[in-house]
């Protein structure tokens, strides 16, 4: 099963992933975090780093967790979460 929570933000990134620290977390389940900036800035991509990776260490070590940026004209931090079916 496939499970997708986005947050769409302004100018920080911060605001939208304490609004991923909601989202319940389970063990033994594959993250995704995939993030949109509206210009890929070396220097902009550098700070919001810091809070991904942060965002990144709350999640239990068992599980696995990818992190990808893309850019877009709307910027949103999605959670992606792919969860076994037993």
């Amino acid at each position: 099963m496939i499970s997708i929570v986005s947050y769409e933000y302004r100018e920080n990134i911060t605001e939208a992933l304490d609004q991923l620290k909601s989202v319940k977390t389970h063990e033994g389940v594959r993250y995704l975090l995939y993030f949109s900036v509206d210009k890929c800035d070396n220097d902009e991509i550098g700070n919001r780093q810091a809070s991904i990776r942060d965002f990144m260490d709350a999640f239990p070590c068992e599980n696995i967790t990818y992190w990808n940026i893309g850019e877009s004209s709307s910027q949103i931090v999605a959670l992606f979460a792919s969860i076994p079916i037993e």
